[in-house]
């Protein structure tokens, strides 16, 4: 049976706590705003989680400070690998200890999407600096186009180990953040990216043969098994963990009376990430495959 809510009204701790006392196995969809995340339980414990391109117990701590969102837990599905070795117990003991550090280190760095850049000269009256080895290490991978988020990856350390380490160059004027240059317009969408395409496929393959509203469940139903059987045949065992998850994503959303656009969201959805593990040549088969389908 799945479980859904609103961040706003529970903490993700707390729901996680309620799941992991029943034993039970399954997978956490959070998503706030366009960002989505995961968190796989086994029997119970946090085994798994994945956020943007964050994995493991970085995952759980950036998702256990989300106060708003949604979240929707699916039993019953597998993790695709292990990643967190702490008891749930502990990875929230020190997301509480993050939670309150991150509001101190908020004050100055308001958000990882923000580019840090080195301030030209050194504070007046100040004629040299005394760096520690983590600082030294942050300031050297500093050019003025990364964001937070990039260099915490480009230097090896957790965002949270990185904005640490921002803060107190931001208090002492070595560094100051900028804000990101706006986004270059999108280019043309190519076949396999153009999911406006794929949704109107759906639409028009579910609506087919005259569906009455009485029988429009029982197709959206039967639509999805079929969509499921063919990207697991196409895809292979490799990428069985994904689209388990957007299947039983859709299904719950068809269960709870959601319709026609949940399950074209979450079919493009897969198509999207999938797209990231796979070449085009193998995309292109499973959308040519997915719109051959008739409900």
């Amino acid at each position: 049976m799945s479980l859904r809510g609103s961040l706003k009204d529970i903490q993700l701790p707390d729901i996680v706590q309620l799941v992991s006392t029943a034993g039970k196995t399954g997978m956490f969809l959070l998503r706030r705003g366009t960002t989505e995340g995961h968190i796989y339980l086994q029997e119970g414990q946090i085994v798994h989680a994945e956020v943007g391109d964050l994995q493991g117990e970085d995952a759980v701590y950036e998702m256990a400070i989300w106060n708003e969102g949604e979240f929707l837990f699916q039993p019953e599905v597998r993790p695709p690998r292990v990643t967190v070795q702490r008891s749930n117990t502990t990875l929230f003991m020190e997301a509480a200890r993050r939670i309150d550090e991150w509001r101190i280190l908020s004050r100055k760095i308001p958000s990882l999407d923000m580019i840090p850049a080195i301030v030209p000269s050194l504070p007046q009256g100040r004629s040299h600096v005394q760096l520690n080895t983590g600082e030294w290490m942050v300031l050297a991978r500093i050019d003025g186009q990364k964001t937070v988020r990039e260099l915490a990856q480009a230097c090896g350390l957790s965002l949270f180990d990185t904005s640490k380490i921002l803060y107190g160059l931001i208090t002492h004027n070595l560094v100051c953040l900028k804000e990101p240059s706006p986004a270059p317009p999108p280019s043309p969408a190519s076949p396999v990216e153009d999911t406006g395409v794929l949704r109107s496929e759906v639409s028009s393959n579910i609506q087919a043969s005259g569906v009455t509203p009485a029988t429009r469940h029982e197709r959206l139903l039967t639509y999805l098994d079929r969509v499921r059987q063919v990207s697991l045949e196409v895809l292979g065992p490799n990428c069985a963990p994904i689209v388990e998850t957007y299947y039983l994503k859709a299904r719950a959303a068809v269960q709870d009376g959601q319709g026609l656009q949940a399950v074209q969201e979450a079919i493009v959805q897969m198509v999207r990430e999938i797209a990231k593990l796979k070449g085009r040549d193998v995309i292109q088969t499973l959308l040519d495959q997915i719109k051959r389908i008739k409900a």
